[in-house]
This record gives structure tokens, sequence and C-alpha cells, in this order.
């Protein structure tokens, strides 16, 4: 009878118990199932189970989109379209060695992390697809590996537009709707890994995170756009793969917004001339003063970039 059931059904099954009965700790899970066990399923698998439930509870109970850090000073470090399987490897273990040395609270993945290439309506080049598994391994060694390095980093995930062809995909065949394998929290491991999921922006310390849909010819006019889009609050968005940033004052307010740069590789393979791209590998580091927010980019060149009075090469 044990094994009719697969991992994922099990696993659903005590997730509805977790929740039917409120359970809270190990001791009630033991009590309850003694007059209530769940047919097909050992204990043993149950308390497992409760464990991962504890932990993804902790995770989604929290109001995610709105943050408040309630410290005098943090940094957030934003990184954006990595597109994964074209991601600069040598720019990113240097991007990765300044987050290790910072230390940072917060780090932000505006989206586009991953490519979705070979689901991607597109035209594509036989030797350049990869299947989305191998987008996804590639994902999770990746973030496994910085978590191991930032133990108190908060990390937080936004869906770009390249990770939303696996949304449209799903609409498209409806008969794969409703699977909770396919759900992109669940796909990425993002729970496992104990990131944070937002589909469309976080809110930190009134800095808007976002990944951006606006992309005009100069790359100031972009940030100026989406600073315009969202009713002159500040924040950071990625998208253009260029670095920019536009300040204005409304209100009698000063405000800040800031295009993101890109870490994938800078000569996209789909433009007959790649330079007129005109992309710009960096990132974004957001310093906060009890409220007060300063934002500083950094522009990376030939895999280089100076931070912190430390060159990383």
């Amino acid at each position: 009878m044990f094994e009719l059931m697969s991992v994922e059904e099990r696993e659903s099954k005590c997730f509805d118990y977790f929740n039917r009965f409120k359970i809270e700790n190990r001791d009630q899970l033991r009590d309850k199932w003694k007059t209530n066990p769940i047919e097909g399923v050992r204990v043993k698998f149950a308390e497992e189970m409760f464990s991962d439930f504890q932990d993804i509870k902790k995770y989604r109970e929290r109001r995610q989109d709105v943050i408040k850090s309630n410290t005098d000073f943090h940094q957030t470090f934003v990184l954006s379209d990595i597109h994964i399987p074209f991601q600069d490897d040598e720019t990113l273990r240097n991007v990765f060695d300044c987050l290790v040395d910072n230390q940072p609270k917060y780090l932000v993945f505006l989206g586009d992390v991953l490519d979705c290439y070979s689901i991607s309506r597109f035209a594509k080049r036989p030797d350049r697809v990869r299947n989305l598994q191998y987008e996804i391994n590639v994902f999770y060694k990746m973030m496994r590996e910085l978590k191991k390095h930032l133990p108190s980093t908060e990390f937080h995930y936004l869906l770009g537009n390249h990770e939303i062809r696996l949304e449209k995909l799903i609409l498209e065949n409806p008969g794969l709707f409703g699977l909770r394998a396919l759900e992109f929290p669940k796909l990425f491991r993002l729970d496992e890994l104990g990131i944070y999921y937002h589909k469309t922006k976080v809110v930190i310390d009134d800095m808007i995170y976002y990944h951006g849909d606006v992309v005009r010819k100069a790359a100031g006019n972009s940030a100026k756009a989406e600073y315009e889009d969202h009713r002159m609050k500040s924040g950071v968005s990625g998208h253009t793969h260029r670095l920019s940033s536009y300040f204005s004052s409304y209100e009698k307010e000063a405000g800040q917004w800031f295009e993101n740069g890109c870490l994938c590789e800078l000569e996209p393979d789909y433009l007959a001339d790649p330079d007129k791209a005109n992309w710009q590998q960096g990132f974004t580091v957001i310093d906060s003063y009890d409220g007060l927010n300063q934002g500083t980019q950094v522009l990376i060149q030939d895999h280089k970039f100076s931070y912190g009075r430390k060159l990383y090469k």
C-alpha cells in the first residue's frame, strides 16, 4: 500500500493534513496521528514532511511584498538579467566574491535570472539550445553555493519576462494548469532554498524593486519612465541590460530610480550586429541609513570592477 502513492502525492496529503488539523508541533502531530492517520503514509514520512512544512510556512506567512528592516543600517545588493545558460561566468565569480565580502542584509534578483531559452517562441540556434531542466539545475547550484557563503542574507526573487515564458506555456496548454510541480516556487525549489518569491515587485524600506517593462532608446529615459510609472517613488529595475540613474523631485521630495545592468554575455547571437545592443554589465547597491536610501551603481568592464576600495578581477 505504501508504494502505490508517489512521493509528491504523499507530500501533498501531509501538507493538507497539517493545515486541516492546524498542526503546530511534532507532539501534536503524533497525538493526532493515533486517531487520524493518513492512509498510505507512514508517520515517519509525515514527521519529515512537517519539518519542510514549518520552513515553507515561515516564508509564506510573512508579508513578502512590503518589508521594513528595523535596523539603523543595511545594504541591499541588486542583481538581474543573468540569463542562464548565457551567463557570464567570469563576471559572476567576481560579483559573488563582492557579495561574500560585504554580506548584505538583502540580495534581490530582479528577474530574467533564467533565460528559458528552450521554451522561447523565437527561432533558436541548435548549438545553443539547452533544456529547461539544465537551466534550473545551474540556478539551483548557484543559489545553494551563494546561500552557504551568505548565511545571514535574505534572498528575494522576482519574475522577469523570460521566466514568465513558463507561465505562458502552461496557459497555452490547459491540461498542465494546476500541477503543483509546475508552480514557479516549486519548480525552481525556492522554498527549499529559503528564497522569498515575488511575482511582480517587492518594497524594502520604501525602495521599489521591480523587473521592469519599459525600454527607451536612451537608458536614462527608461529609468525616468519607470520612476514616473511608479508615481514618483524611488526604485530599481532591470530588463534593459543598461546602467543608468534618474533623479527628480516631486512635491519637494527627492526621488531616484536605477536601471540595473546585466550579468549575461554581452554579445547576443540573435542580433546581426551585437554592438547595437548597447548593453552594460553591472549591479546596484542600496545603502539604507535609518530610512534614508542611497544608491550606488557599479559598472563592470571586461569582467572587472571596483567596490569598497577593492578591485575584483
